[in-house]
């Protein structure tokens, strides 16, 4: 399955496997995983994987914050 995860991740169960929520991104009619923000502000952070997701898995929601000075 196609997700976008921090790539200090692990499928080590005692090391947390992050994924970032994706709603509206990767579907049909939609803009993929590659153009989600947390990609395209944070790429030495996040990466678009095709992997099972780990059942000791936690979940993230990627917040841009329009007032932080770029």
């Amino acid at each position: 399955m196609r997700h976008i995860r921090k790539k200090d991740s692990s499928y080590d169960p005692h090391i947390a496997y992050t994924v970032v929520i994706t709603d509206g991104y990767g579907g049909e009619g939609q803009p993929t995983l590659e153009e989600h923000l947390s990609i395209v502000e944070h790429p030495e952070t996040f990466e678009v994987v095709d992997a099972d997701i780990p059942p000791h898995h936690q979940v993230m929601y990627y917040i841009c914050d329009d007032n932080q000075p770029q």
